[in-house]
């Protein structure tokens, strides 16, 4: 599995496997850090602002769920006609 975890960055656009945008890069949640060990690069989310200007749904999106990333855009492996039904709108366990 290839990590882009070091490609996302605030503001960074985030389209659908399709190239349909779907929100903005507001925050990166890295995870899997073991007792003050160096983080796996492949555990934790990427914090979506939706909606023209940010006032749609936050969506929370795991780092596996991406596909490709460019300079540009970070690209989904789902449409946009599949974000409902991935549970991305909930906050995952451990987050603040």
């Amino acid at each position: 599995m290839q990590s882009f975890t070091g490609q996302f960055r605030e503001g960074m656009n985030v389209c659908d496997r399709n190239g349909d945008k779907i929100g903005t890069v507001k925050m990166v949640h890295q995870m899997g850090r073991a007792a003050g060990g160096p983080t796996t690069g492949t555990e934790g989310y990427v914090h979506i602002d939706t909606g023209f200007l940010g006032l749609g749904k936050d969506l929370y999106i795991p780092f596996n769920s991406f596909r490709d990333c460019t300079s540009d855009c970070c690209f989904l492996n789902v449409t946009k006609d599949e974000l409902d039904r991935m549970g991305w709108d909930q906050k995952p366990f451990g987050m603040f």
